[in-house]
């Protein structure tokens, strides 16, 4: 599936900065919170267009596109303990 057709943009491939990143978070309400403060934007947690799973999936991509500028700023060992300690 194209991401540009993701409903949970929290299902995907990304590229980092030199590699990339295979996100399998199924449950998007659970991992929401978790994502934004890994991806270092928990002011999207309670942005309107991002706080229901429908909003994501109405919006996806948006957040693909964001998404992807963020993972872009790090190595792919960069992400993991970001994204470990978030419990993602």
């Amino acid at each position: 599936m194209s991401r540009n057709a993701s409903t949970n943009p929290l299902v995907g491939s990304y590229q980092t900065k030199d590699g990339w990143i295979q996100l399998v978070n199924l449950q998007s309400e659970r991992f929401w919170e978790p994502m934004c403060r890994a991806m270092g934007h928990p002011d999207l947690i309670r942005d309107e267009r991002f706080d229901t799973p429908m909003n994501r999936a109405a919006n996806g991509r948006l957040l693909v596109d964001l998404f992807q500028q963020e993972f872009l700023k790090w190595t792919t060992e960069e992400w993991i303990p970001r994204l470990d300690a978030e419990g993602i």
